[in-house]
């Protein structure tokens, strides 16, 4: 096994062409980067001089085992060069390959730094292209646009990239191709350099000799092919595809096709999470909100450019502000402030977004002052919706919850909702539920039928507060009212109805109601509670 952590003068053969792209090339090419015996080069990056003596790769599984017969059955997995020149072959036991080699050096296989190493070349592809996928643990390809621009160098870019991946431990393999798949393969065969700018006639005789795994097949694939005695590419494409894929479906004839160099097939891009998040720490506290205000605006401006550029907008934001810690300081106190904002119809409105801060922050109190300042937006799609003729709708949803806010923030929490009526036979008795300012939707597939209520009797006109009354009695019923511009003899009357509630707590309630029609026409509602008379409404 090579290593190298310096540049040096890669040599490179192509197949039917120089390093130099004829310029009639094709405009779509992909890079393909191989990191030969993956998984043992990961263990041996930190261990140069090993790469020199014989070495072989253990299951890991194996490495918990308390007893030592158990360790002792672990396969070998990879090897260096020196343990394949004393007599170490894949699929032996640690025994077996120290019975072959007695000074072979037996180390397990590392899951968390093979991840590691992965984001590493992911890392290095992404420095090259825009679009690359994760191809295979060990294996990464890059989609190369508009190689004629590159022409001339194109020899020079695989270079760079070696020499990246040498200064980082690796020995890998380079290969640049017309398809996906046929980059990876040649990846295999390059030493270390191999440059295919057009598909050659005869691919399937050069991709021949390599073995099966190359084409990373499933365990199920891998068994039957073995039972079949196929090991190679060659092997495997000199069977006939219409065969092959009446054996294996759809699988073998994608798994031929492969092997033949010829699939067409679209990279699975790697796409990085988008953090949507700024921060700062400040040299000296801060104890007011106009510097906060500013930062904020500039973050915002900043966070909705990446925003816009994804083509999402914002769902939420979080406002987090650390908090001056001082030797004066309590255990009990906070260390931060924290604000979720929950944007009622997601934008990515710079003004809008900065008009909720400045109410949030407005309505905050802090209890000391400001060392560091953080923003977060939570990203989500768009959401469009088309408005109900006979519903309405909010028409600025941000507006009317930058409103309720400020509300809140005056009234208090407790004294700003929907009044809806309690779980209690107590009239005028209401609860309040938080507003949902989400704007409404439409009804699955838009064609559900349109309710109306319609509300039948006189319309009542309810007195807030009640107004005090002088009522008078005879025989137990109301004969005459005077309260105020409301007065006369009553003509009929309907009651007493009683209602109490409450009667097992100290707060009980109970009252007497009537209904009563005036000689003026009036219709009034009297209610005797507590021992005075209330008028508290009257039906037009």
């Amino acid at each position: 096994m090579k290593q190298s952590f310096a540049s040096r003068n890669w040599p490179s053969r192509s197949l039917g062409t120089n390093d130099s792209f004829p310029a009639k090339s094709i405009e779509k090419m992909f890079a393909a980067l191989h990191i030969p015996n993956f998984p043992l080069q990961v263990v041996l990056r930190h261990q140069p001089d090993w790469a020199l003596r014989p070495v072989a790769l253990l299951d890991e599984t194996f490495a918990a085992s308390t007893q030592t017969a158990q360790r002792s059955k672990a396969p070998v997995l990879a090897f260096t060069d020196a343990a394949r020149r004393a007599g170490v072959t894949p699929g032996m036991t640690a025994t077996q390959a120290q019975a072959r080699c007695p000074h072979i050096h037996l180390i397990y296989r590392d899951p968390a730094a093979e991840r590691a190493a992965q984001s590493r070349l992911l890392d290095f592809a992404a420095c090259h292209s825009p679009d690359f996928e994760d191809t295979a643990p060990g294996v990464v390809c890059m989609d190369w646009v508009n190689v004629r621009r590159l022409s001339q160098r194109a020899g020079n870019l695989l270079r760079t990239l070696l020499d990246e991946t040498a200064m980082a431990g690796f020995d890998a393999h380079v290969a640049l191709a017309p398809n996906p798949d046929l980059a990876v393969l040649a990846a295999h065969l390059a030493d270390p350099i191999l440059l295919l700018p057009t598909t050659p006639a005869d691919v399937r005789d050069f991709l021949a000799p390599l073995p099966i795994a190359s084409l990373q097949p499933s365990a199920d694939q891998q068994s039957v092919l073995e039972l079949w005695g196929i090991h190679t590419l060659g092997q495997l494409t000199a069977l006939p595809r219409v065969d092959l894929a009446r054996r294996l479906g759809k699988d073998g004839a994608e798994l031929w096709d492969q092997a033949s160099g010829t699939r067409r097939r679209l990279l699975r891009l790697v796409r990085p999470p988008a953090i949507f998040q700024q921060d700062i720490s400040f040299d000296h506290p801060v104890e007011n909100s106009a510097p906060l205000l500013i930062l904020c605006r500039r973050f915002l401006e900043s966070l909705c450019a990446r925003l816009e550029s994804h083509w999402i907008v914002a769902g939420s934001m979080t406002l987090r502000l650390d908090l001056e810690i001082t030797s004066r300081t309590q255990p009990h106190e906070p260390r931060y402030l924290e604000r979720e904002l929950r944007i009622a119809d997601p934008s990515r409105d710079v003004d809008l977004l900065h008009r909720l801060l400045q109410t949030s922050l407005d309505n905050l109190s802090l209890p000391a002052p400001v060392t560091g300042l953080s923003l977060s937006l939570s990203p989500t799609r768009a959401v469009s919706h088309q408005g109900l003729i006979f519903e309405g709708a909010i028409k600025d949803p941000n507006r009317f919850a930058e409103t309720l806010a400020q509300l809140e923030a005056t009234l208090g929490t407790e004294s700003v909702g929907i009044p809806v009526p309690a779980t209690t036979h107590r009239p005028d008795t209401f609860d309040l539920e938080p507003f949902d300012e989400t704007p409404a939707q439409p009804s699955p597939g838009g064609n559900a039928p349109f309710k109306f209520q319609f509300t039948i009797g006189l319309p009542a006109r309810s007195f807030r507060p009640p107004r005090q009354a002088r009522v008078h009695i005879e025989n137990g019923h109301p004969t005459k009212v005077d309260a105020g511009e409301i007065q006369g003899r009553i003509l009929q009357d309907r009651g007493p109805w009683l209602l109490s509630g409450n009667w097992w707590e100290p707060e009980s309630w109970s009252r007497r109601e009537w209904d009563v029609q005036l000689t003026t026409g009036a219709l009034c509602k009297l209610v005797y509670v507590g021992g005075d008379w209330l008028l508290e409404g009257v039906w037009a």
